[in-house]
């Protein structure tokens, strides 16, 4: 355990706020405290579960009056335990690729396989679709029968920085597997530089073309019809990026274009921000919480490799807003938060779960809502 809490971390992976209000729709709380999980929505049936959940999957009727709505379990998911799993609906089964998971031997590893969730019959199947590439910290959306993935670490280098890491007997020699596997250039760590789909009618993997940006993990990545989203996250671990690009998905392929990046904050420079959650809300996405490294952008503009050594870790509170083809911060969460699952419903996004600055998990979810002038927070 001690290693996978070292290692998520270093990888997290003049300005006028718009009014806020209350919502009026309230749910209840998550079970139990979960972060760094999964989820996604069913038509009006909110599915969340695994991260620090273990094997555990609930689900939530949003539909119901808030005296009736209550979370219920599913069957466990057989994979066991997974971290930062991919989770993606597409012809209402659910899907789960990857994630890092406890092997047999207790060593913690990042893998590829794909298991699939069947709500009328309540049950996982594990399907022979094993990824091509490394989905690690990536992110879903789904379109006309494909479910497309972009982003995920190289699973050779992770895998064995973790199986290092746990066999160091003392801090020295942890230290030095750090300097080792943080010392390198962004493109020395070959995260994942293609956007991938799967077909589940025919169980194919197809390669959709590299990304004409930095590869990258923990970004939001976000869909909305035809139109890929994709917003900041870790160019190298530790080191996030402010820049942002959208897709727009056809039969032919992918066609992508450059984004303005996020916004400096109060005079200081925009760091990026990594496992933010996001959503859709009157046609407007929107980017809340996250986390990232204060200062290694500088750190690392003046050289230094291990861009995030010495600093801490700080989660976030902004609220991004993408109107008129730039990113605006339109208010900010009560609290900080990271490593939340995120949905849009019916034009709110609900951030379920994760962390706030104090490292605590937390099991509430926080409703946001935006209509282009006014932002409403429950």
């Amino acid at each position: 355990m001690k290693a996978i809490k070292t290692v998520l971390s270093r990888l997290i992976f003049g300005l006028c706020l718009t009014t806020a209000v209350a919502v009026s729709a309230a749910y209840p709380n998550l079970p139990q405290p979960i972060k760094q999980g999964g989820g996604a929505l069913i038509g009006d049936m909110l599915y969340v579960g695994l991260g620090t959940a273990g094997d555990k999957f609930y689900r939530l009727p949003l539909q119901a009056a808030e005296s009736k709505a209550k979370w219920q379990p599913i069957a466990d998911f057989p994979g066991g335990d997974r971290i930062q799993p991919i989770v993606v609906v597409l012809d209402q089964q659910l899907y789960v690729f990857g994630g890092l998971h406890t092997n047999q031997q207790g060593v913690r590893q990042f893998i590829n396989d794909v298991h699939r969730y069947d709500p009328q019959q309540d049950r996982w199947v594990k399907l022979n679709a094993e990824a091509p590439r490394g989905l690690a910290g990536g992110g879903a959306v789904t379109h006309n029968g494909k479910i497309y993935l972009l982003g995920g670490a190289n699973l050779s280098l992770l895998n064995g920085y973790l199986q290092d890491y746990a066999a160091a007997e003392d801090v020295t020699q942890q230290q030095l597997v750090d300097q080792v596997f943080f010392q390198k250039r962004p493109q020395d760590y070959f995260f994942t530089n293609e956007l991938l789909s799967y077909t589940p009618h025919n169980n194919q993997w197809h390669n959709e073309g590299k990304i004409p940006f930095e590869p990258r993990v923990g970004a939001a990545v976000l869909g909305q019809g035809e139109t890929l989203l994709v917003v900041s996250g870790e160019i190298k671990p530790g080191l996030t990026s402010a820049t942002t690009a959208q897709g727009r998905l056809s039969a032919q392929g992918v066609s992508w274009k450059a984004l303005p990046n996020l916004p400096a904050l109060r005079g200081k420079s925009q760091e990026g921000i990594a496992w933010a959650g996001g959503g859709y809300s009157h046609g407007y996405y929107l980017i809340a919480g996250g986390t990232n490294f204060a200062g290694a952008q500088a750190q690392f503009a003046a050289g230094e490799l291990f861009a995030h050594q010495n600093l801490a870790k700080v989660r976030q509170k902004e609220i991004y807003a993408l109107k008129n083809g730039r990113w605006k911060m339109v208010g900010e969460l009560a609290n900080p938060v990271s490593g939340a699952v995120s949905v849009s419903y019916h034009n709110q996004v609900l951030l379920i779960g994760g962390e706030n600055d104090s490292g605590e998990v937390l099991s509430t979810i926080q409703v946001l809502e935006y209509d282009g002038s006014k932002l409403m927070i429950e």
